[in-house]
């Protein structure tokens, strides 16, 4: 049997409370599953320190040798090679309460494939924005593909920031698409040194393009898209 993650003690015992409806603290359930993917790995000294007592599983986890591992061997074991944890975020450990490694939402548009969801999504997020960043340095140079990106913008107030110098037509081309929206450089500079391309809405939500704006116009590219909220801290 594959396996795709190992748990420490603690959340181990904390998610078996939970998959067995015992008493359980609902917020450490909540991160844990958040970064959670199915089937764990254990072996019978977990199970041993834990006081679980499940002979059938016992056994069938002798049975696979899964005996006295560590909970780093464990981890090598499986799929993504990590172990979900609340104290560690060195590897093979990810910390569920904060770590560099996240479970996000993406989509890979591969060539030929339709790019129609990937785009209804995007303006699905910016339906609602007041302030919208762009930064890809590219932008000017592949503006007569990228430029298809203002079609899924609100047409409504909007403030629209570029991290990267635009050209004057460019900016006029912008403003001519709905007379509501306010053009400006951004004073923000988180995206100063970064090469991937993003929008960011109201500093509540970032999404990373890989390639580039215009590959989401090109289906003969491909283009991965990383959805994530910017945590307020």
């Amino acid at each position: 049997m594959q396996f795709s993650i190992a748990m420490e003690d603690d959340l181990y015992e904390a998610f078996h409370r939970f998959k067995h409806g015992n008493p359980h603290d609902t917020q450490v359930i909540e991160k844990l599953l958040h970064l959670y993917k199915p089937p764990h790995i254990t072996n019978v000294s977990q199970l041993k320190r834990l006081k679980i007592d499940d002979l059938p599983l016992a056994s069938q986890l002798a049975q696979a040798g899964l005996t006295s591992q560590t909970i780093e061997e464990l981890a090598q074991k499986t799929t993504y090679k990590i172990a979900l944890s609340q104290q560690h975020g060195y590897f093979p450990y990810v910390n569920i309460h904060g770590d560099l490694l996240r479970n996000n939402y993406t989509i890979t548009c591969r060539p030929g494939e339709s790019r129609e969801k990937a785009l209804q999504y995007i303006q699905a997020l910016l339906e609602d924005a007041k302030n919208v960043i762009i930064c890809d340095r590219y932008l000017k140079n592949n503006w007569g593909t990228a430029q298809s990106i203002l079609d899924v913008f609100p047409q409504k107030q909007l403030t629209i920031e570029y991290v990267h110098q635009l050209d004057q037509n460019i900016l006029s081309g912008i403003k001519r698409q709905c007379s509501q929206w306010k053009i400006r450089r951004t004073r923000d500079n988180v995206y100063q040194r970064h090469h991937d391309r993003y929008l960011r809405i109201d500093s509540q939500m970032e999404i990373v393009i890989t390639s580039g704006i215009d590959y989401l116009f090109d289906n003969n590219k491909e283009c991965t898209l990383v959805f994530q909220t910017i945590s307020k801290t």
